[in-house]
């Protein structure tokens, strides 16, 4: 039998615990959006499904970018291969944390048609940052500079990291934020090679 809780208590614990709840959200919502973080970056949800022009099973919106190595990339230009754009900033912790894991796909699956396109959001983000940070994963797929912010809004990119899994016909297979591991990403490639 559990022990009963004078009613006093009770009261307190009624209001106690959605103040904590609250405040632990609030002060996550409050945290600056440019600050590092662990978890996906702002509202971001692992996994999420998106509706409308954005959505699996839709056309991937086609893009043209400078890259980092001076050159540019058009993602229709990619039609017959495999595509992942991972959308990532050189502050965003789980961006560091899952970028081995990208490089390490890239280079066991570009011989069969994969291409990776690590699509930074230079808007929130600045060169001499992502350079360091290319150099220091010793990154060799294609880096798409979004200076302006337009490809990630129009790929209503809601956190990051988030990554979109785009099959040999250009059609959006997968759409994940979050952080990635090696399962995920075996599971979503499988959709699109």
């Amino acid at each position: 039998m559990l022990p009963k809780i004078p009613t006093l208590k009770r009261r307190w614990l009624v209001w106690l615990i959605p103040l904590f709840a609250f405040l632990i959200v609030a002060f996550f919502l409050l945290q600056p959006a440019t600050q590092p973080a662990f978890f996906p970056v702002s509202l971001g949800t692992p996994g999420i499904i998106r509706s409308g022009s954005i959505a699996e099973g839709a056309p991937a919106p086609d893009f043209t970018l400078d890259t980092l190595d001076g050159g540019q990339v058009t993602l229709s230009d990619l039609r017959g291969q495999a595509v992942v754009i991972n959308f990532w900033t050189s502050w965003c912790g789980p961006c560091r944390i899952e970028t081995p894991l990208l490089v390490e796909t890239y280079n066991k699956y570009r011989e069969q048609g994969l291409v990776i396109l690590g699509l930074n959001i230079t808007k929130l983000d600045n060169l001499d940052d992502v350079k360091a940070f290319v150099e220091e994963f010793t990154v060799l797929y294609p880096i798409p500079l979004d200076k302006t912010g337009e490809v990630s809004q129009d790929y209503q990119v809601l956190g990051l990291p988030t990554t979109f899994f785009v099959d040999r016909q250009g059609i959006i297979r997968k759409i994940y934020t979050g952080l990635l591991n090696e399962s995920l990403i075996d599971d979503f490639l499988s959709l699109v090679l």
